[in-house]
């Protein structure tokens, strides 16, 4: 979950600690492991978590970035 960290706040630097959390513990309870595994998460899947602007250029981002995690 590091590297899910790492490219939350890389994306939204904004974001308070608080949000990165709440959204670690919803994406963990998806599933997600890898920064791999956050290209399969939707929009609805973490409504709630960040604000719905910060959701979609979280997204945004990882589906258009290679990344090397």
């Amino acid at each position: 979950m590091d590297q899910v960290r790492q490219v939350i706040k890389l994306t939204i630097p904004e974001v308070s600690e608080e949000d990165v959390v709440k959204l670690e513990q919803q994406l963990a309870a998806l599933g997600v492991r890898t920064y791999r595994d956050l290209r399969y998460v939707f929009e609805s899947d973490i409504n709630g978590c960040l604000k719905p602007v910060q959701i979609r250029i979280l997204l945004d981002q990882i589906r258009r970035r290679k990344c090397n995690f």
